[in-house]
């Protein structure tokens, strides 16, 4: 069975990326008519200017928040997956349980034969397994896709 780092088809991928992006457009929008609406309602120039002042930081607040937590990482995943990656065959030795910052993803290491580390987001859900045999595509020593018990007859349908 094989695993991907985006975790579903690509088409799913990109609409999934395309709908949280029109949601901060939305966002935005609702902000922006909340301000106008604002301005012709209220009879109160403190008031109103108060209130503006509110929903646009609320809305800049969720907006930044949305963006970092939830739109920068699937783009980050979206751009890896774009770079030339390398196929591997190996036996995974141990996967560490730390976290460790490789570009734009928080990645646990897993020692692959004797000497080979490579870097597997913890966003991905990799089911990795101790003396379990893999193949797996790399960009940059990041894992972006897994194929689970891998033998030698695997190899030549791929």
């Amino acid at each position: 069975m094989i695993h991907s780092i985006k975790g579903q088809s690509d088409k799913e991928f990109v609409q999934k990326l395309n709908s949280k992006v029109a949601l901060t457009v939305i966002v935005a929008v609702v902000s922006v008519a909340l301000n106008t609406l604002f301005c012709f309602v209220l009879n109160n120039a403190l008031l109103m200017c108060f209130l503006n002042m509110c929903i646009d930081i609320a809305c800049g607040c969720f907006l930044l928040w949305y963006c970092d937590t939830q739109i920068a990482p699937l783009v980050a995943i979206k751009n890896i997956c774009k770079k030339k990656s390398s196929k591997c065959r190996g036996m995974v030795m141990s996967v560490s349980q730390n976290t460790t910052r490789v570009g734009a993803f928080d990645c646990l290491s897993v020692r692959i034969g004797e000497n080979r580390v490579f870097f597997v987001p913890v966003i991905a859900n990799f089911p990795l397994r101790a003396n379990e045999t893999i193949f797996f595509w790399t960009v940059d020593n990041v894992i972006i896709q897994i194929q689970e018990n891998a033998t030698s007859e695997e190899s030549t349908n791929d």
